[in-house]
């Protein structure tokens, strides 16, 4: 028992390490979701950027918790274990609720506002973003090469290059364009990172789920072995009182002397 004892304690310990490290982790990875999420904000859906927030702050409460546990916490009171998942569940409650309401926006993300994305298709200061959106994305236009109909030309970065270039093709002129819109694109890109979001947020609830259930297990036995010590002790004292205590000893040779008697008369 005592060594079982000993065993989840040292594992509390760690899991203080690896809960700070996945703070760090955690606020890391939530930090460059909502830099994705801000790099096209333009055409990115509102509502979008709050579960990310809520993990970069958890995550910086979580690196402090931990970091404070393995300074201050060796776990060898009841009251530093208590302490010690009733934060874990608090963080824990919080971090779910993030994970659902990413999940939830990833649901309800379908388009984006019709006027509002003609308004940043239309004017010519976002002319720059949609042109390193169609290169990196390989999309044209909002829902194609059609909606550059009322301009003058489509642009080069709506010319799949890779049917453009061949041998033959000395003057590289574009025989093909991305066929697929930057609207489609863009969405999927913000439902991708919102499904990311809600794994990350899983991936940690379940680490914290696991402590608080090595931290229940080791408060369960740590009262278990206080209270067999009170036991023992408790029997060790009835134990030593039954022996030396003179009224018992008076007793016991009353007895005794009273069987002698009987013996000797019979």
């Amino acid at each position: 028992m005592a060594r079982a004892l000993g065993c989840l304690r040292y594992l509390l310990i760690a899991g203080t390490v690896v809960l700070g490290i996945s703070g760090v982790v955690t606020s890391a990875f939530a930090g460059f979701f909502l830099y994705q999420l801000n790099e096209y904000k333009q055409l990115t859906p509102e509502n979008v950027y709050g579960p990310s927030i809520v993990l970069l702050v958890l995550g910086i409460f979580t690196c402090v918790i931990g970091w404070l546990s393995w300074h201050f916490f060796d776990f060898t009171q009841k009251g530093q274990a208590i302490l010690f998942v009733t934060s874990l569940v608090i963080i824990s409650l919080f971090e779910m609720s993030a994970g659902i309401w990413a999940l939830v926006r990833h649901e309800q993300i379908d388009f984006l506002p019709t006027a509002h994305l003609k308004t940043i298709f239309m004017d010519k200061e976002n002319q720059p973003l949609w042109e390193h959106i169609q290169a990196k994305f390989l999309c044209c236009g909002m829902d194609g090469p059609i909606d550059y109909r009322g301009k003058n030309s489509v642009p080069w970065s709506c010319c799949d290059i890779s049917s453009s270039l061949n041998p033959n093709n000395d003057k590289f002129t574009c025989t093909s364009m991305y066929g697929r819109g930057c609207h489609h694109v863009m969405i999927n890109r913000t439902k991708s990172i919102l499904l990311h979001v809600f794994l990350l947020s899983l991936g940690k609830l379940l680490l914290e789920i696991f402590l608080i259930i090595c931290t229940t297990c080791y408060m369960k036995a740590f009262v278990d072995r206080i209270e067999r010590r009170r036991q023992d002790a408790l029997t060790r004292r009835i134990s030593s009182q039954v022996v030396y205590h003179p009224d018992n000893n008076k007793k016991l040779l009353d007895q005794q002397s009273s069987a002698f008697r009987t013996d000797s008369i019979e």
